[in-house]
């Protein structure tokens, strides 16, 4: 069992970019209002296994044992996040026990996928592991002390050191896909977080130059931060870039802490009329940028809670707009960890307004995500 050991390095790797563009190409039925663009020539270098369609899990609610039956439906793609910092706080044990469970889960998980065809991308969203401290990846002081910002990097390298002769079992990682600092005045980009990309990338490639690496930008990795966003100055052909579609947020996270109920969709939400069309502008900032720059396109989270009207709805238009663009996604989640973000869970209308049960496999959503999972199937 590998432990947990702080180092410091300071490496940035940075350079000219230079890739081809590609197309986002529509399908049958496709929605109105992303703005079909000129004739882009398709990416030359794609992740194994692209376009990806999958899920996300986590050890909590995910065991090794389950990735059979995931194989029958179609996907093609596993993320799989490590969250020791939401372990700690369930189990009596140390930080670094806790983070070494949670690679050992995401050991068993790879070494389950690995005859399946299924690859996968490990992802490690918050290196701040001690639930009473005062810092966080939210947080201005985390990005301004080099201590912090020097432990999550030790982290990171031994995570990709750990998983550096994996096969095609493990694609990809993910280190920071909604980077924010939180303020009075709502969520901004850190500073420096292309330099934060930058040393993680150069980490990586001294032991590691098959995998792919995730890019975002914040705040919270939402697809709108695209607009007049130009790519990070990395000269290295096997990174790509991300978003999480939560969008309009009103909706799909209502009920969510204080957030009010009764936001339907389609429909009037904070004064702006949302239906499928919506959601395709919402996206054109995404689109342009991947159409100029060449880069692929990776949805890692979308989903709106189970009892939102017409939930079902939502989740099946967001999915046709990727499909139309040709991105992959990860739809979140396959045993989510809270009830309101599970398919397997479907509002009861008889109950009380955020009442949920549990239906299992069989809710509609979840039968749409099968047949999206379906394509992968097709020659």
């Amino acid at each position: 069992m590998n432990s947990v050991r702080i180092t410091t390095t300071f490496v940035l790797f940075v350079a000219l970019l230079s890739c081809a563009s590609w197309r986002c190409t529509p399908t049958s039925g496709a929605i109105e209002g992303l703005e079909q663009g000129g004739t882009y020539a398709p990416h030359k270098n794609l992740p194994l296994r692209w376009p990806w369609r999958g899920v996300s899990i986590e050890s909590r609610y995910t065991r090794p044992d389950e990735i059979p039956y995931l194989a029958t439906t179609g996907l093609n793609f596993i993320r799989i996040q490590l969250k020791p910092d939401k372990r700690v706080l369930r189990e009596n044990s140390s930080v670094q026990s806790v983070f070494n469970a949670e690679l050992l889960w995401a050991d068993s998980i790879l070494d389950a996928i690995r005859s399946t065809g299924i690859t996968s991308m490990i992802a490690f969203n918050n290196p701040v592991l001690d639930p009473n401290s005062k810092i966080d990846k939210t947080t201005a002081s985390f990005w301004k002390s080099e201590t912090e910002l020097d432990s999550a990097h030790s982290l990171f390298n031994l995570i990709v050191e750990r998983y550096k002769s994996r096969g095609e079992e493990l694609a990809a990682y993910e280190f920071m896909s909604e980077p924010v600092i939180r303020t009075p005045a709502g969520g901004i980009n850190p500073p420096g977080l292309e330099k934060f990309y930058g040393r993680i990338l150069h980490n990586l490639r001294q032991v590691d130059t098959t995998r792919w690496m995730l890019l975002s930008t914040g705040p919270w990795g939402k697809p709108t931060n695209y607009e007049g966003f130009s790519p990070y100055a990395f000269n290295d052909s096997k990174v790509f870039y991300g978003a999480h579609m939560y969008l309009p947020d009103a909706y799909t996270h209502q009920g969510v802490r204080d957030r009010p109920l009764g936001v339907t969709y389609p429909g009037a939400i904070q004064g702006e009329h949302w239906d499928a069309r919506r959601l395709a502008q919402s996206l054109r900032a995404l689109r342009s940028f991947s159409e100029k720059s060449g880069y692929p396109i990776f949805i890692g989270e979308f989903q709106a809670v189970r009892w939102a009207p017409n939930a079902d709805v939502w989740v099946k238009d967001v999915t046709t707009l990727f499909e139309q663009c040709g991105w992959s996604w990860a739809y979140f989640a396959y045993g989510a960890g809270q009830h309101f973000w599970d398919p397997f869970y479907s509002h009861n209308p008889a109950g009380k307004e955020k009442n949920l049960k549990y239906t299992g496999s069989e809710t509609p959503v979840w039968k749409f995500m099968c047949t999206q999972f379906s394509k992968n199937r097709q020659p």
